[in-house]
């Protein structure tokens, strides 16, 4: 289960209000705390995504918090293409996360953009797909991989399934 824990600010809303970081930090710890006894007792994993929230925006902040909740059914649902719109190296958290990586976002980015704009058709962005794919096999990630791709436009699926099919392949 996909799990967003909270947020500083959403940069897509100007009208929603800075939340103090620590305080943050402390609901969804203590949110995804709690959850995670229900994950537990009816067998699903409770998957933390790093988005674009304001928090969690280090691969170390980012593990440590998962560790923190001291659950083998909390994880993470990495999302490399989020990690370009952080300026982050998308391998590099596959190596610090490891084995909490739990489930796989696929999108692209255009760095040159660097705002949610910057979000494009897989294959078109700056994502390093191959090192990204080496560092995921690294790990033994042999899950699903989902591609988030919007908004909806025809032709869209077919073109993303035949760029999956490419990076898959890397």
């Amino acid at each position: 289960m996909l799990m967003v824990p909270g947020a500083v600010t959403i940069p897509w809303d100007s009208t929603y209000p800075f939340v103090p970081y620590i305080d943050a930090i402390k609901w969804a710890r203590d949110a995804v705390t709690t959850l995670a006894r229900t994950a537990e007792n009816v067998g699903v994993e409770l998957c933390i995504e790093n988005v674009w929230n304001g928090m969690l925006y280090s691969p170390v902040e980012f593990r440590d918090f998962i560790d923190s909740i001291g659950s083998k059914s909390v994880g993470a649902y990495f999302d490399a293409g989020n990690c370009m719109g952080q300026h982050q190296y998308p391998p590099h958290w596959i190596d610090i996360l490891g084995s909490r990586i739990r489930r796989v976002h696929v999108k692209d980015f255009k760095r040159s953009i660097g705002n949610v704009d910057g979000f494009v058709d897989l294959l078109e962005g700056d994502q390093p797909w191959a090192e990204t794919m080496a560092a995921l096999r690294r790990i033994g990630y042999d899950k699903t991989m989902t591609a988030e791709m919007i908004p909806f436009s025809p032709g869209r699926v077919e073109k993303t399934g035949e760029a999956m099919r490419k990076i898959l392949s890397m």
